[in-house]
């Protein structure tokens, strides 16, 4: 990586596609994501690509994507954070790609054990991704999160997502979905035509915190 043609590939945002894939190819047999010594090769590549998305010089996030996979857990929370603070107009499409990829990321990487969401911010990031499954996922762990094992009857199932979110304590009384989960954000759930297994995780996560 410290070849200057490399290099220079590397913190290079407008690659021809047939190079950008190129470029993909190389990183996939060269470096592991779960390796600490490959992710420092590269920590300087990512921390120029993290910079331009937190200066909003990121024209286009193809490249940035190619790194996500190399950059720490606080970096891709921060990606998360600056999402949630800029307003809808400065979420680009560009942005937003980035911000779904993130999100993938921490549920699929090595490091995804040492996150840490609110389920506030998760709630807000649904309101910008509302189509987003992998956000979905995230927000069933942790409405199902406070639950006691086999509350559902059913054996313990393996983890598809995990994560360790911090979250509030739950209420033991009242309204519930006012209280965690916003009446709008719950209607909208109800008036799907069509639930995942995560929607239906929400759901009877829901109904099984309420007091009879």
């Amino acid at each position: 990586m410290r070849a200057p043609s490399i290099h220079d590939l590397c913190l290079s945002g407008n690659l021809p596609d047939t190079v950008q894939e190129a470029l993909c190819a190389f990183l996939e047999v060269s470096l592991d994501p779960s390796n600490e010594g490959d992710r420092m090769m590269v920590s300087s590549i990512c921390t120029f690509w993290m910079e331009c998305f937190r200066t909003g010089r990121l024209q286009t996030g193809r490249s940035i994507k190619l790194w996500l996979r190399y950059v720490d857990t606080n970096n891709l929370l921060n990606i998360i954070d600056q999402a949630c603070d800029v307003s809808n107009a400065a979420l680009t499409l560009s942005v937003l790609g980035v911000l779904e990829f993130a999100l993938d990321t921490l549920k699929s990487s090595f490091t995804c054990t040492s996150s840490r969401i609110p389920i506030s911010q998760l709630l807000k990031l649904h309101r910008t991704l509302p189509d987003s499954q992998v956000l979905e996922g995230m927000i069933a762990v942790a409405v199902n999160s406070h639950l006691p094992p086999y509350h559902d009857g059913q054996p313990l199932r393996a983890k598809t997502l995990d994560f360790s979110l911090s979250l509030r304590p739950l209420p033991t009384s009242g309204n519930l979905q006012l209280d965690i989960l916003p009446a709008d954000f719950v209607s909208t759930l109800f008036r799907r035509a069509t639930w995942t297994e995560s929607t239906a995780r929400i759901v009877s996560g829901l109904v099984y915190t309420q007091q009879t």
